[in-house]
């Protein structure tokens, strides 16, 4: 079907514009106030825009600087203590004792058997803990309870309160020739020329009290050297006082209590006894050669955890030796069955 137009009617939009009249034009005052007002939304919206613009870009230079520094210390927490060479580990312990890392802020730990010791850690035993820890080098160190160390470097602690126990028979240095294990204290550094000895911090003094071997203090530039059965008193000025005591006795008895325990197997009864009399400070007699050959002969087995007198009892109620104490010594002598 085909449609017409009817022949009056434009055919064309030119048509239609052709014939429309000029549009009037505004006055030039309501020109100038239309043109004014426009520029004004436009310069809002603008600004609102490049605000906007900038608040997306901060925030984002915001989120990646976060980011940075997020990662940062994740990176850094990823670095535990655990990654550096321990210096020490956990021989035996009575108690909870107190752990806090070196980095400023780290919140304490507290361990029923922390295991590894690292440097940088600082260890507090409670009024009811104590600890032995083996060294790297092989020496047992002891802390008494109310005690708190840190843990400087291989060749260092620093004792900052409290009663340490420090025995160098199985240390490996003394024998390679490295530095041995020196204790740090306010009043002064205490090193050891392979021996048994105790150091005390009692508040700005330090005693340190020798049952075997030699210590040697630098206190004010000077060393003093202390010998078995000596104990030495540094005094905050640096003065020192000299006094006399026994290598046993109530003063020695919280190192027995936390001693490590013994292992048996393959050992002789004469090398337990002796590691009873080292632990004890008490050196061990034999009132003859048959007691004493027994005892070499005898061969042990398993392991035994009890403090040195009380493993005395029990490993000589299964021998034919019997034991009592004389002086500072322990005797050992054959049975009455024998």
């Amino acid at each position: 079907m085909n449609i017409h137009h009817p022949p009056d009617k434009p055919d064309t939009f030119e048509d239609l514009f052709q014939q429309a009249e000029p549009r009037l034009k505004p006055p030039a005052a309501d020109t100038r106030e239309i043109r004014d007002a426009l520029h004004q939304e436009w310069s809002h919206l603008t600004r609102r825009r490049k605000l906007r613009k900038y608040a997306v870009s901060t925030g984002l230079a915001a989120a990646v600087l976060m980011a940075g520094l997020i990662g940062m210390n994740l990176f850094n927490n990823t670095q535990p203590v655990s990654n550096l060479a321990p210096l020490a580990s956990v021989d035996r312990q009575t108690g909870t004792i107190t752990i806090r890392d070196g980095k400023p802020g780290t919140p304490a730990t507290t361990a029923g058997q922390p295991g590894r010791l690292y440097p940088g850690q600082t260890l507090n035993t409670g009024t009811d803990s104590r600890v032995a820890i083996r060294w790297h080098s092989g020496a047992s160190v002891r802390l008494d309870e109310d005690t708190r160390l840190r843990l400087v470097s291989r060749q260092e602690i620093e004792l900052l309160a409290g009663r340490l126990y420090i025995d160098t028979r199985r240390s490996s240095q003394s024998q390679t020739g490295s530095p041995e294990l020196s204790i740090l204290t306010a009043a002064g550094r205490v090193r050891h020329l392979g021996t048994q000895y105790m150091t005390e911090v009692i508040g700005q003094h330090l005693v340190v009290s020798v049952r075997e071997g030699q210590v040697g203090i630098q206190a004010n530039s000077n060393e003093t050297i202390a010998s078995t059965g000596q104990q030495l008193t540094v005094s905050d000025n640096g003065l020192v006082s000299r006094a006399v005591i026994d290598s046993f006795g109530d003063e020695w008895h919280w190192t027995e209590i936390i001693a490590p325990g013994f292992e048996l197997d393959g050992v002789s009864m004469a090398e337990f006894l002796k590691w009873v009399g080292r632990e004890t400070g008490r050196p061990v007699y034999y009132t003859s050669q048959s007691a004493q050959q027994l005892a070499d002969e005898s061969l042990l087995r398993g392991s035994i955890d009890l403090e040195p007198r009380l493993a005395l009892t029990a490993m000589l109620q299964t021998s034919d030796l019997e034991a009592r104490t004389e002086g500072n010594s322990i005797i050992i002598s054959l049975s009455d069955s024998q």
